[in-house]
């Protein structure tokens, strides 16, 4: 009986395994897939990091991966930061995507969310709360995490929060910190000769957490640092 059991076990064990190593989505940057593998599915994720960070440009990254595979994604924009030509730029579909405009009300986006999750079939939901104060941000109760966490398992959905600090805490699967490490110029030609074009940067990516990627840590105290080279900040 003993072994019946150890055995169900160890087949459960086996179950969640594999499903959470193909439950992921490569976020199209080589050096961050490397190190994550990619973004868990059924889950929350966040990315830290201030204005002009690289924070965005990520986001986008990912947006536009989900966007390839023909998936309906959402962007839950409290303050007005989303720019729909970048995003399209980036390779993001905005035919198959949902733009919630909340106008610098955080009730109104978190309600929004709700929303959109309990609606189900979405490939990725973004949460932009980086224009929030953040007296506003902490008094965000911690049940509401709770309650997207819920709503998210056994799904395909990826809930990723934007954000200057991290927000939600323990129900967060995977957190990501950047921060810009050099910024990309070129000299303009011609009439514009004198003026200097900004071409984007490069940002240095630190993984904070990661609950299903524990073996990627080689130091838990210091984080692995990476450097990409988005389009967009």
């Amino acid at each position: 009986m003993a072994a019946s059991i150890l055995k169900l076990v160890s087949l459960r064990e086996l179950g969640l395994r594999n499903h959470v190593e193909q439950a992921l989505l490569p976020s199209g940057i080589a050096e961050i897939d490397r190190l994550i593998k990619g973004v868990p599915r059924g889950s929350i994720s966040e990315v830290i990091g201030e204005d002009g960070s690289g924070r965005t440009s990520l986001a986008l990254t990912v947006l536009a991966a989900a966007a390839r595979r023909g998936e309906v994604c959402a962007y839950i924009d409290i303050s007005g930061a989303f720019d729909p030509m970048a995003a399209s730029m980036n390779g993001a579909g905005l035919n198959k995507l949902i733009w919630v405009r909340c106008n610098g009300d955080l009730g109104t986006g978190l309600k929004a969310l709700g929303e959109v999750l309990s609606a189900g079939g979405f490939g990725i939901v973004i949460l932009d709360i980086a224009g929030v104060s953040r007296r506003e941000v902490k008094k965000i109760p911690d049940a509401y995490w709770h309650r997207y966490r819920l709503a998210l398992e056994h799904t395909e959905t990826i809930l990723l929060l934007l954000g200057r600090e991290l927000t939600a805490r323990n129900c967060a699967v995977l957190q990501l910190g950047v921060r810009t490490h050099k910024k990309q110029w070129a000299q303009c030609r011609g009439a514009l000769r004198g003026n200097n074009l900004f071409q984007g940067l490069t940002f240095e990516l630190a993984l904070l957490k990661s609950a299903i990627h524990r073996s990627n840590f080689k130091n838990e105290e210091a984080p692995a640092i990476i450097t990409a080279r988005p389009r967009f900040v």
